[in-house]
């Protein structure tokens, strides 16, 4: 076929030659440039590895050294003021929220009052058994031929009268105290106060809301001292053989190993309890058992946040 033969094809067969051509060109394009360029490393963490030939491994949980505290209510009401928010470090004594004091605060005031009475009450007495015994000492002083016998039995009798008069009267004024006492405690008990030193971890109540004192399904609020961390360290019950308080141990952010620290052995809780459920649901069963081992972060880690989990590995005997 000649040139002349094969322009006079193309031009009878347009679509047939524009077809060729974008399958070549498709061909060409798929095999060179279709190609695509290789994407960055988009792993940002590395999975946490032991250091040790031989450990165990655990599931940590960053904790204040106090335990984390949950602070309730001594009774129910409504709240009035909460003076503090997360993060606020607060020192043994230091209100942490309080409850509607405005009852308690007028029965304190009306035993204050029955106290008050009281008082006068015993004063006014005092005075008459001091009368009652300087009339009775000049009549014993006059009775010889002066007055009769019944005259300074009428005294004696009167004195003895205010006498017993002042035990009632002191009596009443000791339960006034009492009473006093026991409604500055009641009122006392409506401010909840942190019992350590620490920080404030959770505040889960605000102004208005109703505080039930039979039934606090969470904490109002959770305080705990966070200076050194410690890790709760729950170890598997098959593995409890294998540990040894002596041995090292490490911790590490979960799924980030350049972010490992050193931990000092404190304590071992002597107590197996189940396992964490995973799931949450209550039908779930588990009947794996763990042992809580605590230590103590050595140095400052500014990454650790109270609550957090941690991967730990503790040096351990050869299997």
């Amino acid at each position: 076929m000649n040139i002349n033969q094969l322009i006079a094809f193309l031009k009878t067969n347009m679509i047939a030659a524009f077809g060729a051509i974008g399958l070549i060109g498709s061909l060409i394009y798929t095999f060179t440039m279709s190609a695509p360029t290789a994407l960055p490393s988009n792993q940002l963490t590395i999975p946490t590895s032991s250091p040790f030939t031989h450990n165990i491994a655990a599931k940590g949980l960053i904790e204040a050294n106090t335990q984390n505290i949950n602070i309730g209510s001594f009774v129910s009401g409504v709240v009035a003021q909460v003076f503090v928010i997360e993060g606020d470090k607060v020192k043994k004594g230091d209100p942490l929220f309080s409850l509607d004091q405005r009852t308690e605060a007028a029965q304190l005031a009306l035993h204050e009052k029955d106290l008050e009475s009281a008082q006068h009450s015993v004063n006014v007495t005092k005075a008459s058994l001091a009368e009652a015994e300087d009339q009775y000492e000049r009549v014993k002083k006059l009775r010889t031929g002066v007055m009769s016998q019944e005259e300074v039995k009428k005294k004696e009798f009167a004195l003895q009268k205010t006498q017993a008069q002042l035990a009632l009267e002191n009596s009443k004024l000791e339960s006034a105290q009492h009473q006093v006492s026991l409604s500055r405690i009641a009122l006392e008990k409506l401010t909840v106060k942190t019992p350590i030193d620490g920080l404030v971890l959770k505040v889960r109540v605000r102004p208005g809301e109703y505080i039930n004192q039979t039934i606090q399904t969470a904490a109002p609020v959770i305080v705990g001292n966070p200076y050194p961390l410690h890790v709760r360290a729950q170890i598997d019950e098959n593995d409890a053989w294998r540990f040894d308080a002596k041995a090292k141990a490490t911790a590490s952010l979960r799924s980030y190993q350049n972010a490992t620290f050193h931990l000092i052995f404190i304590r071992l809780e002597p107590y197996a309890q189940p396992k964490q459920q995973l799931s949450g649901e209550s039908r779930e069963l588990i009947d794996t058992r763990t042992i809580d081992v605590i230590y103590k972060v050595d140095g400052d880690f500014p990454g650790l946040l109270i609550g957090q989990q941690v991967d730990v590995f503790i040096e351990a005997q050869q299997e």
